[in-house]
């Protein structure tokens, strides 16, 4: 069987991202907080509903959560963000860029361009997704991130 996207280091089949993101199965989801390893963002500035009238399914979660991950922070974002958390999210912009430049000369392509800080970046080296909870107070559910293993 052919796989479609490799999350952190397992393999997800097309079969698998059809399944239902919840049981019983929800045509909302809404996720209001992001942990990675002990920095939490509570609330996430960005929160991220995800509407499937026939059920959120396990791509509807994943294609979102990527979308929500590639916006480029605004300045007056940027701004609000702590001092250590800005140094690190520029230093994984840098690295981010570099690994799609050398991608992109392996694939005998040009280098894309220079963008700014992703919201992804923010993440910091947590960067693999651990998983989803529901939030503490029971309103919407929390994505869980954190280091490669």
């Amino acid at each position: 069987m052919q796989a479609r996207r490799v999350v952190g280091a397992e393999i997800v089949y097309p079969f698998e991202l059809g399944e239902p993101a919840t049981w019983p199965l929800a045509p909302r989801l809404c996720i209001t907080r992001w942990v990675d390893d002990g920095l939490a963002f509570d609330p996430w500035p960005w929160p991220l509903v995800l509407e499937n009238p026939e059920g959120v399914l396990v791509n509807d979660v994943l294609e979102g959560i990527y979308a929500n991950l590639a916006e480029y922070v605004l300045r007056s974002e940027w701004i609000a963000i702590g001092e250590k958390r800005r140094e690190g999210a520029w230093r994984m912009r840098l690295q981010r860029l570099e690994e799609h430049a050398k991608k992109a000369r392996e694939d005998g392509e040009s280098p894309p361009q220079p963008d700014n800080v992703q919201r992804g970046d923010l993440l910091l080296e947590n960067r693999n997704f651990r998983g989803r909870s529901l939030a503490p107070e029971g309103e919407g559910w929390m994505i869980n991130f954190g280091p490669p293993h």
